[in-house]
């Protein structure tokens, strides 16, 4: 698990450390607010909730053989 909490970390100092040099203040407000290891943990979760509607969508719209 600590493996994994100093990925989301790592992660969440990135893109916070991106979006507020890129000026998008408003997602950095969003991500950012409770600091980077949130950020990080918001992201991978974020991954694996698109990941699953991503399967989820190919499955219902895919076309029939």
């Amino acid at each position: 698990m600590n493996e994994i909490d100093g990925w989301a970390t790592r992660t969440g100092e990135v893109a916070c450390r991106y979006l507020s040099r890129a000026g998008h203040d408003d997602i950095n407000g969003l991500l950012c607010s409770d600091g980077s290891s949130a950020a990080g943990w918001k992201l991978f979760v974020a991954l694996i909730v698109s990941m699953i509607l991503g399967v989820a969508l190919f499955r219902v719209f895919r076309p029939n053989p």
